[in-house]
């Protein structure tokens, strides 16, 4: 098995770890254990455990980034609505996926201190997502398709505030507690959000 192939074994065994036991269980034996391997050949490809844990982070971005990046050649084509929606369901996945490991990581001092100091000089970040969907949003303004008194930013902040609530009650009450649960959420939380932010003959034709 080569270099690259045992890293990503390591990872996918790190995300199953804190998937079942959390940041805080996920000790370097743990992983070690469910990846088949020794205990020090993580330390042949990380640093420490709050590298691996920030590796585990990374794990979950690719889905998300590729919907984000996508975006800019979606601007004008289907409808905004549906556009949004692909973005609320990736938003979705990516938060029940991450919230379990930012709360533990957002628990100890260390682990977010190392956290902003590797990814935000790399412009990594829940920020990011914000970014990407207002500038989606202002080049649809540009093109008729959003009011011009729109803010941009704030309604991709609901937007993506929205998805991150979502997945928190569904983490913190279970899904049965969710409000909006059983419903076509991309569909209903983009719906009431865009209420009032597309031309009048754009909203007639959805």
């Amino acid at each position: 098995m080569g270099t690259d192939d045992t890293r990503a074994q390591l990872i996918a065994a790190a995300v199953e770890v804190v998937r079942t036991k959390g940041v805080t269980g996920m000790t370097t034996k743990e992983v070690a254990l469910a990846a088949g391997r020794s205990e020090g050949s993580i330390y042949n490809h990380f640093t420490d455990k709050i590298d691996l844990v920030n590796h585990v982070l990374d794990a979950h971005l690719p889905t998300l980034l590729a919907v984000l990046a996508a975006l800019p050649q979606r601007v004008g084509r289907a409808t905004v609505r549906a556009n949004l929606e692909r973005v609320v369901n990736a938003l979705l996945t990516f938060h029940a996926e991450i919230l379990p490991v930012l709360s533990g990581v957002m628990g100890d001092p260390e682990m977010l201190a190392r956290l902003h100091a590797d990814f935000l000089p790399l412009d990594k970040g829940p920020h990011r997502p914000h970014h990407g969907v207002a500038d989606y949003l202002r080049a649809e303004q540009a093109l008729g398709r959003i009011r011009p008194d729109t803010d941009c930013q704030s309604l991709s902040f609901l937007i993506n505030a929205a998805c991150h609530e979502y997945a928190f009650l569904d983490l913190m009450v279970l899904p049965d507690r969710n409000p909006l649960a059983g419903k076509r959420f991309a569909a209903t939380i983009v719906r009431t959000l865009l209420a009032g932010h597309e031309p009048a003959r754009l909203t007639q034709e959805t």
